[in-house]
């Protein structure tokens, strides 16, 4: 089944709109646009048994093709950006055993299982809640913010393959009017994060970035380079969402 002809004509409509852009912005609205164009949802018609696995139920989700095009994409996102994290020193201060963790790789792995029905999504969503999130949490002390974005990129991927659309932290297309650069930290926007590691220089010593809403002398602004961000859209446009379509098409149901 080829990607839905509503979904190319939003890639089409925004790979314009990102190139004559002075710095490079795809919107999170247009996002949001794209994610609902992958078709019907599970999450939003209460079929994908999201809330018996919050509950502790030992069930499979009942993902439909668009979910797993999302979650796909979620994956394929966050990796892009997981070498900035693998050739930093902060690889050093992964913390993964059975209270904390915060190993992206094995965030996106659990994540991948959960779409391909190889690991009960009750399980994922206890690390979620609790594992990962702890490991977060130790985190935000021991890497510089762009190391930070790529775990909760990783993070915010899992929380979106759970819970669909939902997972973003966002009900509707008039509250997402930021930028990479303005999201916050509370938000689970997987290609908001993604993006500012991938484009971001990072000169700040590490935990210091969290004096930022402080007018603290510590924090040191990350600075941005729209040519990256531009090559970065482009790539999640044109390959990251067609791939993630296939990846999906490709999981047995």
């Amino acid at each position: 089944m080829p990607i839905p002809r509503e979904t190319q004509q939003l890639i089409e409509q925004a790979l314009t709109m990102v190139r004559k852009d002075p710095g490079h912005h795809l919107s999170p609205a247009i996002r949001f646009e794209i994610y609902k164009s992958f078709g019907n949802s599970n999450h939003t018609n209460n079929l994908s048994s999201i809330k018996e696995v919050r509950k502790g139920e030992d069930v499979f989700l009942k993902l439909s093709l668009a979910d797993k095009t999302l979650g796909f994409l979620s994956i394929l996102t966050a990796r892009k950006v997981l070498p900035i994290w693998l050739d930093n020193e902060a690889a050093q201060f992964i913390d993964n055993d059975e209270e904390y963790s915060n190993d992206p790789v094995e965030m996106l792995k659990i994540a991948e299982n959960v779409i391909n029905n190889t690991l009960k999504p009750s399980r994922a969503y206890v690390d979620l809640c609790s594992r990962f999130y702890n490991g977060l949490l130790s985190l935000e002390y021991t890497v510089n913010e762009k190391i930070y974005c790529v775990a909760l990129a990783a993070y915010s991927s899992l929380e979106v393959t759970l819970c669909g659309i939902e997972g973003l932290r966002f009900s509707s297309h008039k509250k997402v009017n930021y930028t990479d650069e303005e999201v916050t930290y509370g938000q689970r926007d997987f290609a908001a994060f993604a993006t500012r590691a991938y484009i971001s220089i990072d000169t700040g010593e590490a935990g210091n970035w969290r004096f930022k809403n402080r007018n603290s002398e510590k924090y040191v602004p990350l600075v941005f380079d729209p040519q990256k961000r531009l090559e970065f859209w482009e790539w999640w446009l044109t390959q990251a969402i067609p791939q993630a379509w296939e990846l999906a098409e490709g999981v047995l149901t």
